[in-house]
């Protein structure tokens, strides 16, 4: 599954450049809308436990990126996206975002 965005001036850093903060809202917005899959009743969610990003290169006003789910690791309460942002064929970003599922603020299992 993939989610793409075409780089608009309000998404650009002083330096003409995609803004870091904003790639990463929209990695862990889709990655985040992947986990409800596993929501099963009332009252669970999910919140971000962890997000790793290397930014490999810069992407500018006009380009179009593709946000990629890579692989998907599901553990007792958590849940771990690996994904890859491609612009132009080329990967300009890459990591892993964790997941908890929770259940009045206490980690719940997801099987």
């Amino acid at each position: 599954m993939t989610s793409l965005y075409k780089i608009q001036p309000r998404h650009l850093n002083e330096h003409s450049r995609l803004y870091g903060g904003q790639l990463l809202e929209w990695i862990d917005n889709y990655c985040f809308a992947k986990t409800e899959r596993y929501l099963k009743k009332a009252g669970e969610r999910f919140v971000t436990r962890a997000t790793d990003c290397e930014f490999l290169f810069p992407v500018f006003l006009g380009d179009v990126i593709k946000i990629k789910l890579k692989k998907e690791t599901i553990k007792n309460t958590s849940i771990t996206f690996d994904y890859e942002v491609i612009s132009k064929n080329k990967t300009v970003a890459k990591g892993s975002s964790t997941f908890v599922k929770i259940t009045k603020d206490k980690p719940t299992s997801i099987k």
